[in-house]
């Protein structure tokens, strides 16, 4: 039994180093150099030893979306944590807010940035090193039907979380929208806000997925 364990632990960590390498080499070579064979070489592994996780390209680039698909789950949970634990916000809307310090990669904790979500050794967000590797992996997700239908289930099941987050439901959808928007803004470099114009766009994102007066009628009442 223990050795069973030992063997199928080992398994799981080969496969995720095997992801982790595939995705450094997307990060740094591009979509065109992906190949099992550099992968291999990445992770020091033989070929055969990848083959073994992943018998084809195509299935590893499945398991490279899915991996991110299954992290951004995770940064979200951290910063809904990050947040009970800093006390203070009410429980409506709190997934809400955590999706959107997800998306700025930093969980919030009282009225700072307290943390990044993930080190750098994740690789998270990997596929928005470069413009080539932003337009392979959309392409890659497009014209592969079966994973887009994973992005798909995926952004359904947050929306429904969302409008049963305790807020108005359009509130919460029109929050999700904007924060989605700003990903896809900055992955493709369609001039996202910097500074102290995207600290204000996140703040008023998050002020609005908190119940009380909107976040700009808040700044109108305060002026």
């Amino acid at each position: 039994m223990i050795e069973k364990y030992i063997v199928a632990n080992k398994r799981a960590e080969t496969h995720e180093a095997l992801l982790l390498s595939a995705k450094r080499v997307v990060a740094r070579d591009g979509v065109i150099k992906l190949t099992l064979d550099a992968v291999a070489q990445e992770a020091g592994v033989s070929k055969g030893g990848i083959l073994y996780h992943f018998p084809t390209k195509n299935a590893l680039v499945v398991a490279m979306m899915e991996s991110d698909i299954q992290g951004w789950k995770t940064s979200v949970a951290d910063c809904r944590d990050a947040e009970i634990a800093a006390g203070g916000m009410p429980e409506a809307g709190r997934t809400i807010r955590a999706y959107v310090s997800a998306t700025e990669g930093v969980c919030e904790e009282g009225t700072g940035r307290a943390r990044q979500s993930s080190g750098d050794d994740s690789m998270e967000h990997w596929f928005t090193k470069s413009s080539e590797v932003r337009a392979g992996m959309i392409a890659a997700i497009a014209g592969d039907h079966l994973l887009l239908d994973k992005f798909r289930d995926t952004f359904a099941s947050w929306q429904t979380q969302f409008e049963n987050d305790g807020i108005d439901t359009t509130t919460a959808t029109l929050v999700r929208l904007a924060a989605d928007g700003l990903f896809f803004v900055d992955m493709l470099g369609l001039a996202p806000p910097q500074g102290e114009l995207r600290d204000k766009v996140m703040k008023q994102l998050r002020d609005l997925a908190t119940p009380g007066e909107p976040a700009i009628a808040k700044e109108k009442l305060s002026s």
